[in-house]
């Protein structure tokens, strides 16, 4: 699990298995477009910003932490915060478990 910084409040997030079964059975995604690459490709902005609230809830959960946001409120903390979608995708790119050599 980790940490992103928006809007000067520190939350967890977690890109990992439980965050990638929830998002693709709610985006009808195989798993052969995860370990291919080709997820992103066909990827829209909405699929994207569930995704990365998917890995929010995943990361309180795993932190123990209360929950509260809607998706809207997570759109206006990265939208509030210099880079804010860089840094999660940063993390998104850190945690894949697909990616290769981890």
């Amino acid at each position: 699990m980790s940490t992103v910084t928006l809007n000067n409040k520190e939350l967890p997030i977690h890109f990992g298995i439980g965050t990638l079964r929830k998002f693709s059975a709610e985006a009808k995604i195989p798993i052969s477009e995860f370990t291919d690459g080709s997820m992103m490709d066909k990827l829209t902005l909405d699929d994207l910003m569930n995704m990365i609230f998917i890995a929010f809830k995943e990361g309180h959960r795993k932190a123990n932490k209360k929950f509260s946001l809607d998706i809207d409120a997570v759109c206006d903390l990265i939208d509030d915060t210099e880079g804010g979608i860089e840094k999660v995708m940063g993390v998104f790119g850190e945690s894949m478990p697909f990616t290769e050599g981890k």
